[in-house]
């Protein structure tokens, strides 16, 4: 009797084991699904619709701009559009902060997955580049105080081979199923630069779904 006794206990502590652990992970998504909802750039966020953000024709003609590029496997499963703000349907959201906007979106839905924002710092050193980029990761602090890592580098050489003597500073923020970033680059010292000399130090602020990151690395390479 005992010994039955025991393992109706022993069961049922188990369901309410499972019960609790089962509950935490549904929380826990819940909980990363709202962090993604609360990053947006002049009014966009990850996974709105691409054409109730832009114009039906401002998306028609970046796609013909872009359609014989090879970077990120050109316009397949995720075209991507660089926009400038003032071409985004509700203004009101629109805050003047950054000088172009890039997008990657799903063709297959129209969903966004990848949002950033590009402002330039003209002539000025690095050093302004840098306290923009404190103030912005200051605000996301307070905002993403849980994400499965957050790492933040000091100035250090770009990774890529095809741009030698540029460098960087960078915070990011990793959640299951997206990312977000802040860099500071600096282009003075790459020698083929080609863009105009006022665009060589720049901020970008990245908000992306793990989704279109694997595809890009996958036809990036």
């Amino acid at each position: 009797m005992s010994a039955l006794f025991t393992q109706i206990c022993y069961g049922e502590i188990m369901k309410k084991l499972f019960l609790c652990i089962l509950l935490s992970l549904v929380w826990c998504n819940i909980g990363f699904a709202d962090d993604i909802k609360k990053f947006e750039i002049d009014g966009i966020k990850i996974y709105d619709n691409i054409f109730d953000i832009l114009p039906e024709d401002i998306i028609s003609q970046n796609i013909e701009k872009l359609k014989g590029s090879k970077l990120y496997g050109g316009n397949k499963e995720f075209p991507w559009l660089l926009i400038n703000p003032n071409k985004i349907i509700d203004q009101s959201k629109v805050l003047n902060n950054y000088d172009f906007i890039k997008i990657h979106y799903k063709k297959k839905d129209n969903q966004i997955h990848y949002i950033s924002g590009t402002t330039y710092f003209g002539n000025l050193d690095m050093r302004q580049c840098i306290n923009s980029l404190n103030t912005i990761k200051f605000k996301l602090d307070n905002i993403y105080k849980s994400p499965l890592s957050r790492k933040e580098t000091g100035i250090v050489p770009h990774s890529s081979a095809r741009v030698i003597g540029a460098t960087l500073k960078s915070v990011s923020y990793t959640y299951p199923d997206f990312g977000i970033r802040i860099i500071c680059y600096d282009f003075t010292e790459y020698k083929n630069f080609s863009g105009p000399k006022n665009r060589r130090i720049r901020l970008e602020v990245q908000g992306y779904t793990h989704e279109l990151g694997s595809w890009v690395n996958k036809n990036n390479n």
